[in-house]
């Protein structure tokens, strides 16, 4: 297992929470008016996998070009439509995926990029001070969501120079992976305003 050390202190997640607001107009009044809009702030370590494994992909597009150009009265627009095919092999390292059921994989995957190269060997002194779980989501789940995720936007980023792009249909195999588990640190805060909850998270290693 591995662990990332919090770098961020608390006063900067609480600096990064200000800033959020900062020009940001149609707020509720909880956000606009007061500087304790913190409910509960927590420590968190949360629970990861991270992914390693060599892919195979096979993806067809339908894609298309769209010219226009004016002809006296009359806007003519003329559209190619092509079949990209697109297949190669690729290595990933570390993908990493939240492997909580409880932490809503939005919040955590707008925290990404995590730096792994400081990720060190598991030791619990580091997490003095800090909330942390086992992970629970299903380890085989989270590593198709990560493979497919990453293989999709390699491939696609290849498609370019079209008006639109549009998978039409993949093939996707994997082999010699392998899942290391790992904890990355949070910043969490909620405020409470009519009974409803906002949630906010920093990212504790790069802010």
């Amino acid at each position: 297992k591995k662990v990332i050390p919090f770098v961020v202190s608390k006063e900067q997640a609480q600096k990064q929470f200000e800033d959020y607001f900062k020009g940001k107009k149609l707020l509720p009044n909880v956000f606009l008016n007061s500087r304790n809009r913190i409910s509960e702030m927590r420590r968190l370590y949360v629970p990861y996998w991270l992914f390693s494994c060599d892919a195979c992909a096979d993806m067809v597009y339908d894609a298309e070009k769209v010219r226009t150009e004016q002809k006296g009265e009359w806007e003519i627009t003329r559209t190619k439509h092509y079949l990209v095919r697109r297949k190669g092999g690729m290595r990933f390292e570390d993908i990493p995926v939240d492997g909580s059921v409880k932490m809503d994989d939005k919040l955590t995957e707008s925290l990404e990029p995590y730096d792994l190269s400081a990720a060190i060997p598991f030791q619990s002194a580091v997490l003095a001070g800090a909330m942390a779980d086992h992970a629970d989501a299903d380890c085989d789940a989270c590593e198709k969501r990560a493979v497919e995720r990453s293989v999709e936007q390699t491939m696609l980023d290849t498609v370019r120079d079209y008006d639109t792009v549009n998978e039409r249909n993949r093939r996707i195999t994997t082999e010699r992976g392998s899942a290391t588990p790992a904890l990355l640190p949070v910043w969490l805060m909620t405020t409470v305003k009519e009974g409803k909850t906002y949630t906010f998270a920093v990212n504790g290693q790069t802010g």
